[in-house]
Protein backbone atom coordinates (compact mmCIF):
# COMPACT_ATOMS: atom_id res chain seq x y z
CA UNK A 1 0.00 0.00 0.00
CA UNK A 2 1.85 3.45 -1.02
CA UNK A 3 1.19 6.49 1.08
CA UNK A 4 -1.59 8.84 -0.44
CA UNK A 5 -2.44 12.53 0.77
CA UNK A 6 -6.00 13.49 2.63
CA UNK A 7 -8.21 15.54 0.23
CA UNK A 8 -10.15 17.27 2.86
CA UNK A 9 -13.16 18.45 0.15
CA UNK A 10 -16.21 18.13 1.99
CA UNK A 11 -18.63 15.58 -0.38
CA UNK A 12 -15.82 14.12 -2.45
CA UNK A 13 -13.95 11.62 -0.69
CA UNK A 14 -10.87 11.25 0.78
CA UNK A 15 -7.73 10.25 -1.27
CA UNK A 16 -6.80 7.17 0.71
CA UNK A 17 -7.09 3.34 -0.61
CA UNK A 18 -9.76 1.60 -0.04
CA UNK A 19 -9.91 -2.44 1.15
CA UNK A 20 -12.41 -4.82 0.36
CA UNK A 21 -13.93 -7.05 3.32
CA UNK A 22 -11.91 -9.86 2.34
CA UNK A 23 -8.47 -7.49 3.23
CA UNK A 24 -10.45 -6.28 6.32
CA UNK A 25 -7.32 -7.85 8.59
CA UNK A 26 -5.62 -4.86 6.77
CA UNK A 27 -7.11 -2.62 9.22
CA UNK A 28 -4.64 -3.84 11.96
CA UNK A 29 -1.50 -2.42 9.91
CA UNK A 30 -3.15 0.69 8.87
CA UNK A 31 -2.36 3.69 10.73
CA UNK A 32 -4.63 6.61 11.66
CA UNK A 33 -4.16 10.07 9.45
CA UNK A 34 -3.44 12.91 11.96
CA UNK A 35 -6.44 14.68 11.45
CA UNK A 36 -9.94 14.33 12.99
CA UNK A 37 -12.79 14.96 10.15
CA UNK A 38 -15.77 15.46 13.03
CA UNK A 39 -15.84 18.75 13.13
CA UNK A 40 -16.40 20.45 16.95
CA UNK A 41 -17.78 23.60 17.46
CA UNK A 42 -15.85 25.84 19.38
CA UNK A 43 -17.57 28.01 21.70
CA UNK A 44 -14.95 30.35 23.47
CA UNK A 45 -15.70 30.87 26.96
CA UNK A 46 -13.46 33.93 28.18
CA UNK A 47 -12.26 36.90 26.67
CA UNK A 48 -8.72 36.85 25.42
CA UNK A 49 -9.57 32.77 24.11
CA UNK A 50 -7.70 32.65 21.00
CA UNK A 51 -6.72 29.98 18.10
CA UNK A 52 -4.59 29.36 15.48
CA UNK A 53 -6.42 28.05 12.43
CA UNK A 54 -6.44 27.52 8.96
CA UNK A 55 -9.51 28.80 7.59
CA UNK A 56 -11.58 26.03 5.18
CA UNK A 57 -14.85 26.93 4.19
CA UNK A 58 -18.49 29.06 5.08
CA UNK A 59 -21.16 26.08 5.38
CA UNK A 60 -24.49 25.38 7.01
CA UNK A 61 -23.84 22.98 10.01
CA UNK A 62 -27.32 21.64 12.18
CA UNK A 63 -26.90 23.34 15.57
CA UNK A 64 -29.63 23.07 18.49
CA UNK A 65 -31.25 26.17 19.13
CA UNK A 66 -30.93 26.41 22.57
CA UNK A 67 -34.44 28.75 22.83
CA UNK A 68 -36.94 26.45 20.90
CA UNK A 69 -35.04 23.18 21.73
CA UNK A 70 -35.27 22.47 17.79
CA UNK A 71 -32.24 21.51 15.37
CA UNK A 72 -31.23 24.34 12.81
CA UNK A 73 -29.14 24.99 10.06
CA UNK A 74 -26.30 27.86 11.09
CA UNK A 75 -23.81 29.21 8.63
CA UNK A 76 -20.32 28.77 10.09
CA UNK A 77 -17.26 29.45 9.85
CA UNK A 78 -15.35 26.09 9.69
CA UNK A 79 -11.06 25.93 10.31
CA UNK A 80 -8.53 22.99 10.56
CA UNK A 81 -6.33 23.45 14.18
CA UNK A 82 -4.06 21.82 16.03
CA UNK A 83 -4.56 20.61 19.29
CA UNK A 84 -2.76 18.19 21.65
CA UNK A 85 -0.51 16.76 18.42
CA UNK A 86 -3.73 16.14 16.48
CA UNK A 87 -5.19 18.41 13.45
CA UNK A 88 -9.15 18.67 14.28
CA UNK A 89 -11.72 20.67 12.28
CA UNK A 90 -13.43 23.39 14.46
CA UNK A 91 -16.43 25.57 13.76
CA UNK A 92 -17.77 28.82 15.03
CA UNK A 93 -21.50 30.52 13.77
CA UNK A 94 -21.40 33.47 15.17
CA UNK A 95 -22.95 36.68 12.95
CA UNK A 96 -19.74 38.54 13.74
CA UNK A 97 -17.28 36.21 12.79
CA UNK A 98 -18.93 34.52 9.56
CA UNK A 99 -19.84 38.40 8.25
CA UNK A 100 -15.96 39.45 8.85
CA UNK A 101 -14.57 36.30 7.47
CA UNK A 102 -17.37 37.14 4.34
CA UNK A 103 -16.36 40.74 3.75
CA UNK A 104 -12.74 40.20 3.26
CA UNK A 105 -13.22 37.07 1.01
CA UNK A 106 -10.77 35.09 3.51
CA UNK A 107 -9.52 32.32 1.58
CA UNK A 108 -9.69 28.65 1.78
CA UNK A 109 -6.22 27.59 3.54
CA UNK A 110 -5.56 31.21 5.06
CA UNK A 111 -4.01 31.22 8.49
CA UNK A 112 -5.09 33.22 10.74
CA UNK A 113 -5.37 34.27 14.73
CA UNK A 114 -8.83 34.49 15.97
CA UNK A 115 -9.00 35.79 19.41
CA UNK A 116 -12.32 36.06 21.20
CA UNK A 117 -13.04 39.50 22.41
CA UNK A 118 -15.92 39.07 24.81
CA UNK A 119 -19.57 40.49 24.17
CA UNK A 120 -20.64 43.87 22.73
CA UNK A 121 -23.70 45.48 23.06
CA UNK A 122 -25.04 45.69 19.22
CA UNK A 123 -25.86 49.30 17.82
CA UNK A 124 -29.32 48.46 16.73
CA UNK A 125 -30.92 46.55 19.77
CA UNK A 126 -30.48 45.86 23.25
CA UNK A 127 -28.72 42.13 22.57
CA UNK A 128 -24.94 41.56 23.19
CA UNK A 129 -22.94 39.66 20.54
CA UNK A 130 -19.54 37.95 20.50
CA UNK A 131 -16.87 40.39 19.64
CA UNK A 132 -13.42 38.69 17.67
CA UNK A 133 -10.26 40.22 16.39
CA UNK A 134 -9.08 38.26 13.45
CA UNK A 135 -5.65 38.94 12.33
CA UNK A 136 -3.78 37.13 9.04
CA UNK A 137 -0.84 34.95 9.98
CA UNK A 138 2.31 36.02 7.77
CA UNK A 139 4.44 32.74 7.52
CA UNK A 140 7.45 32.29 5.79
CA UNK A 141 7.01 29.23 4.14
CA UNK A 142 10.98 29.74 2.74
CA UNK A 143 12.02 29.91 6.31
CA UNK A 144 10.57 26.66 7.09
Amino acid sequence: MENQSLELKRGESLNVETVSVDQIDLLEKGEAAPIDLMSDYWTPVDAGDKKRVLFDRIDIRPVLDEKSGEIIDLECAFFFAKENGAIKNISNGSKRLVGAITAYNIQKGTPLEITYLGKKKNKTNSLLSDNWSIKPLVINIAAK
